[in-house]
């Protein structure tokens, strides 16, 4: 938002040409701007910065009859700053880097043409609450700064928006976008101005954390189970069995640390992963209180408590499951 203030009281600054600084169109009348954004690649989803990385490409193509030349026998480059233009930003830039110069094409009868091409990163709110199962919706952003949806109106181009079919973004799936003219409100000014939006939907590829992260878990929870089917009165091994549970656990967590999203907050991964935990651990702490027990010869409640807890094992892990990825 700070950005596009700024942008907003640069454009509306004076000291330049009139052909430059005044639009095509008379007052109530907005110029229209044809826009297009094309996605040439995504290259990353960084959850931990909050952004992504993409190569996009970006066209607008407006009329300003004030260029228009009957001497002129084909297009004209002229610079940007030239010509009266929308003084388009992009609303979401993190770091980007552009590709052409800032010129446009100028036809005999007046159509201005802008192409521009961005590569780099663009920031993106993530929730990542239902990793490894979630989805979110990427967008890239232009607003003509210092220029109301009454001043300039964006019209999308059906024939260019959209992306490149072999996008390189692995793990992920995505859809082929949708443009919307939306207009963006600067809270501090109490104004709107223009603005052009291309929205993409991706969805994490969670087969690969099925196979990586969850199926292994589910190994080690079956470790802590096997401790309720030991004889009930051999507790050294119902302990070795359970310490052996709990540690593989440990150790795994720290080994596949790299693959969970950085974030502050709870995912359904951290919940499952802390679920499984706690039952693990309850069954070591069953074959202590066991071992415990048979020193007392009290034989009979080890029995009591080790069928018991057989089947309390089996309905807490299923519980973890449908509270950590159905709730």
């Amino acid at each position: 938002m700070v950005t596009a203030l700024l942008c907003f009281l640069l454009a509306q600054s004076g000291g330049v040409a009139a052909t430059t600084a005044t639009r095509p169109d008379p007052v109530g009348a907005p110029t229209e701007v044809s826009a297009a954004i094309y996605m040439v690649d995504i290259m990353e989803i960084n959850d931990v910065h909050q952004a992504f990385a993409a190569d996009v490409f970006i066209g607008l193509e407006w009329k300003d009859h004030r260029l228009a030349s009957k001497d002129a026998a084909a297009e004209r480059t002229m610079a940007l700053s030239d010509v009266w233009h929308p003084h388009v930003q992009v609303l979401n830039q993190d770091s980007l880097d552009r590709m052409m110069p800032e010129v446009v094409s100028v036809t005999p009868d007046g159509v201005v043409l802008y192409r521009q091409r961005y590569i780099g990163k663009f920031t993106i709110p993530l929730h990542m609450a239902d990793f490894p199962f979630d989805s979110h919706r990427l967008s890239i952003g232009l607003i003509a700064t210092g220029n109301t949806p009454e001043q300039v109106a964006f019209v999308p181009r059906s024939d260019i928006n959209g992306r490149a079919s072999n996008v390189t973004l692995a793990g992920w799936s995505i859809d082929d976008g949708a443009a919307r003219v939306v207009p963006y409100e600067l809270e501090m000014l109490h104004k709107q101005v223009a603005r052009f939006e291309l929205e993409f939907e991706v969805r994490r590829n969670a087969l690969f954390y099925l196979l990586r992260l969850i199926g292994p878990l589910l190994l080690i929870v079956l470790i802590g189970w096997g401790t309720c089917w030991i004889d009930p009165i051999n507790t050294g091994a119902q302990l070795r069995l359970g310490a052996t549970g709990f540690l593989t656990l440990v150790a795994y967590q720290f080994a596949v640390g790299a693959l969970l999203p950085k974030v502050s907050y709870l995912t359904r991964m951290d919940e499952f992963v802390a679920g499984i935990t706690v039952v693990i651990f309850l069954a070591l702490a069953k074959a202590v209180l066991a071992d415990h027990l048979v020193a007392k010869d009290r034989q009979a409640a080890v029995v009591r408590i080790n069928l018991f807890f057989r089947w309390f094992y089996f309905v807490s892990v299923m519980l973890v499951i449908v509270v950590a990825f159905a709730v």
